[in-house]
Order: C-alpha cells, then sequence, then structure tokens
C-alpha cells in the first residue's frame, strides 16, 4: 500500500505490531512499524466506512472481520448490496476492537443520495450525542475507474462538507480492486498514473491534508488502514465533524448543513438538466436542406407544412361551415 499524501511522522518504538508499511514505495519490499502504545483501552472508536457502490465496502469490513458471505453480505452486482448502514465490530490480534459503520453508496440505483445522506447523518449525530469516540471515515474509490464519475465526484464535495476544513485530516481514500489493474488497459503502470492524477485531485479538495493510500485486499492492508485513522486520532484528539456540529450543537436542520445545501443545489442543476434534455428538438428549417432532397428534405421541412396548416386551420373551419350552411339552403350536400 502507498501514500502520496505528506509524509508520517516518526513514530516511537514502544510496543509495536510490524507490518509493511503503508508510507513505503509500492515496489519495497521492507517492513516498517506502527506505534499502538497510545491505544489505552480495549475499545478503539467507531471508524465511517464510505465509497460508491460497487468500491469495496463490505469486502473491507469482511476483511477487518474474519466474517465470510453469511455473516457480510458481499455484492457483485452493479446494485448496491448494502441498502442501509450496518455497524460490525472487529477485534485486532491485541485484542483492540473497532467499530466500523458500512454506510451505502451515493448514486445508488434505490435510493436517493439525500436519503442516504440523511441516513449517515442520523448515525453520526446519534454516535455524537451518545459521546462514542469517532476515529475518521475511510473513502473507497476503485482505480480500476478510468475517470472519475459525475457521481463520485459528488460523492467526494458531499465528504468534503461533510467533515469540515478542520477535519480533513480523518479522512483516508483508498483505492481497491488493484488485483485487477492486470487484466486493463495499460495494466499495473496506467494504475500507478491514474492514482497520482487521484491524488492530485484529492489534495485540492481537502488542502493537502488528507492521505490516498492504496489497499490490497487482505486482513493486513485493511488493518494498516486502520492504524493510520487510531495515529490520527491519537495527535488531533477527538474528531468532531461540521455535520455533527452544525446538526447536534446548533441544532440546524440537514438541510441547513453545508452537505445539505450542496445536495439541494446539485438537486436544481440535475432538474434544471433534465429538462434541457426533454425539450424537442427545433424543426430544422427547410433552407437549411437541399431544395431536391429525397427523402430527408421531406421530413425536415413537414414540421414547416403543419405549422402553416394549423396556423390557417380557424379560417379554413369558418369557411367550411359558410360553404355548409349555403349547401344545405341549396339541398345539396358538399362535394
Amino acid at each position: 500500500m502507498e501514500s502520496y499524501g505528506p509524509e508520517s511522522e516518526e513514530m516511537s518504538e514502544a510496543p509495536t505490531v510490524r507490518h509493511r508499511s503503508p508510507f513505503r514505495d509500492f515496489d519495497e519490499d521492507s517492513t516498517g512499524q506502527i506505534d499502538t502504545s497510545y491505544v489505552q483501552d480495549g475499545d478503539a472508536g467507531l471508524v465511517i466506512l464510505m465509497g460508491m457502490t460497487g468500491s469495496g465496502k463490505t469486502t473491507f469490513v469482511s476483511r477487518l472481520t474474519g466474517h465470510g458471505r453469511d455473516e457480510v453480505e458481499i455484492g457483485h452486482s452493479l446494485t448496491s448490496q448494502t441498502i442501509h448502514a450496518t455497524q460490525y465490530t472487529a477485534t485486532d490480534s491485541n485484542g483492540r476492537r473497532v467499530r466500523i459503520l458500512d454506510t451505502p453508496g451515493f448514486g445508488d440505483t434505490t435510493r436517493s443520495d439525500a436519503e442516504i445522506l440523511n441516513e449517515i447523518a442520523n448515525h453520526l449525530t446519534t454516535s455524537y450525542t451518545n459521546g462514542e469516540r469517532l476515529l475518521g471515515i475511510i473513502f473507497l474509490q476503485r482505480i480500476t475507474d478510468v475517470r472519475l464519475s459525475h457521481s463520485a465526484i459528488r460523492s467526494f464535495h458531499i465528504l468534503q462538507r461533510l467533515v469540515g476544513s478542520a477535519n480533513y485530516g480523518c479522512v483516508l481514500l483508498a483505492t481497491t480492486m488493484w488485483s485487477n489493474t492486470a487484466f486493463m488497459g495499460g495494466g499495473f503502470p496506467s494504475a500507478v498514473k491514474r492514482q497520482k492524477q487521484l491524488q492530485g485531485y484529492w489534495d485540492d479538495l481537502f488542502d493537502r491534508k488528507s492521505r490516498v493510500v492504496r489497499h490490497h485486499n487482505t486482513a493486513e492492508s485493511a488493518w494498516e488502514i486502520i492504524e493510520m485513522l487510531r495515529a490520527v486520532s491519537h495527535n488531533e484528539g477527538n474528531v468532531k465533524l461540521k455535520i455533527q456540529s452544525e446538526m447536534v450543537d446548533d441544532g440546524l436542520g440537514l438541510g441547513q448543513t453545508w452537505a445539505g445545501r450542496y445536495l439541494q443545489e446539485e438537486g436544481v442543476r440535475d432538474v434544471v438538466l433534465s429538462a434541457k434534455e426533454l425539450q424537442p428538438p427545433k424543426p430544422v428549417k427547410a433552407r437549411q436542406e437541399p431544395r431536391h432532397g429525397g427523402i430527408g428534405h421531406r421530413m425536415a421541412i413537414f414540421p414547416g407544412i403543419w405549422g402553416v396548416i394549423l396556423g390557417y386551420m380557424p379560417l379554413i373551419v369558418r369557411l367550411w361551415k359558410k360553404y355548409y350552411k349555403r349547401a344545405e339552403r341549396r339541398q345539396i350536400g358538399p362535394p
């Protein structure tokens, strides 16, 4: 796993867990150390797991919990298996627990983004009200996506506003599906290039305070990412997201929050774009077509002909009525 973000701080050599460090270069085989001495109790807090449908959120949970398909339903289709936010508890080899909230992805085929944001916000405000310790947020993004979709970009902006600028450091973007890069055009080198491009976009959005790392779809890799959030939480203190402060401390409704307002603006934008797409095409003027065209020429001027006929229709009706009455007086029918 690799990070293109800021270099990690030097950590103490107190009791440690050895693993391949996420801060080392991707082709280096040496191991690193992450300090875990700051964890004082058995409960290490809550992690919010976010990402687009199909990014591997539920698989990530299964790597942490060690549970199989029966306990954690994993989807391999275009529809999301995580219909509602679900909380799991995982325990590492040292007996330290972490709670993971697996959330449905924005851009879902069965639910609106507003519904999903409302559900996530409810979980976050309840957690904050109950005094639960929040470690941070992991956002999963497929490295196999050649370009960012509109839904993915929208998800990034929702996350940015949900977290708030004071908490960008508690967000990690973890790229997934690295094992599939060999089957794509350009292979692994192309995927590395895409991650660097993604890093640039992410840095601009989160003021270079949030790291981009790789998840290699193993339990070790998943726990390394959790350790990174634990380290950030230890250094920065308890995390209070902007949406928690807005809704609990300030008493705002979801629609009044920074994230909620953005989603409303995006909804208006979608309606405007949809209305434009539904507008019928303007009729092609006859003079724009060849004078002696074939069927294409006749089809082009067809709307114009009907426009002329409809324009004269009231006059045609009046003349027909006048003729019909005159014919009745003469006791003859119309032709």
